[in-house]
């Protein structure tokens, strides 16, 4: 039996850098545990996902104020 460390079920998760090898397998585990997850990132992801996705680069100020 697997245990639960923390409920995710219904949780909103903000990933940045959610797009790239490493980032990908952070999102699918979140996704795994049943959270909501949202990338940002400056690419679209590499691996087809249920996570929603958003182009932004975070350390541009006007690029979140869109």
């Amino acid at each position: 039996m697997k245990k639960i460390l923390f409920d995710l079920n219904n949780k909103n998760i903000l990933i940045t850098g959610g797009s790239g090898f490493l980032g990908s397998q952070i999102v699918e585990a979140f996704l795994n545990e049943g959270a909501n997850v949202i990338i940002i990132d400056l690419k679209k992801p590499i691996k087809k996902t249920s996570a929603l996705f958003f182009k932004s680069n975070i350390t541009k100020e006007k690029d979140l104020l869109k």
